[in-house]
């Protein structure tokens, strides 16, 4: 799998990570390989998946993420990179915050945090004025025009103009 990656053959790695998983179900390392390979090829959700398993086992049987900090951090590093192309960017967050949980000083982390937390503060927003125009919208034709009730009285103007009565 790792030779596949160097060479950029993401798919011919996933199938290899699938492959050492068949035999090592446990192992961390093979899962976030995976998840990477995922990533490079737009499976968002198989990415998230593969994630899933490392961070289910490690609090499952390691009694939390600290024992095996490396994998773990890898594990909510990509699953939050798979979040943010889903545009579940509270989601993202949270699995940001775990990772520096782990790793308080990781740039890369605390970056992806940061952009992660405007994307969804810009989010936010963006709703509030969508729902604030939304009301306002509702506001405006919830007082229709009273319809006409009986005969309406319209008034014709006769002309005695030739052309315009050929026209």
């Amino acid at each position: 799998g790792n030779q596949a990656m160097k060479e950029g053959d993401f798919v011919g790695a996933i199938e290899h990570y699938d492959e050492g998983l068949e035999y090592r179900r446990d192992c961390k390392a093979l899962w976030t390989n995976k998840a990477l390979a995922e990533l490079k090829v737009f499976r968002w959700l198989d990415a998230i998946n593969s994630c899933n398993k490392v961070i289910e086992y490690s609090e499952i049987f390691e009694d939390g993420f600290t024992k095996s900090a490396d994998s773990c951090f890898k594990a909510f590093m990509r699953r939050a990179a798979a979040l943010r192309a889903l545009h579940k960017w509270k989601e993202a967050l949270l699995d940001l915050e775990d990772a520096l949980k782990l790793f308080p000083k990781d740039r890369e982390a605390r970056d992806l945090y940061e952009k992660t937390k405007a994307a969804c503060d810009e989010e936010k927003e963006v709703k509030e004025q969508k729902d604030q125009a939304e009301g306002q919208e509702e506001e405006s034709n919830e007082k229709p025009a009273p319809a006409a009730t009986g005969p309406v009285r319209v008034e014709i103007e006769e002309s005695d103009d030739e052309e315009e009565a050929e026209a």
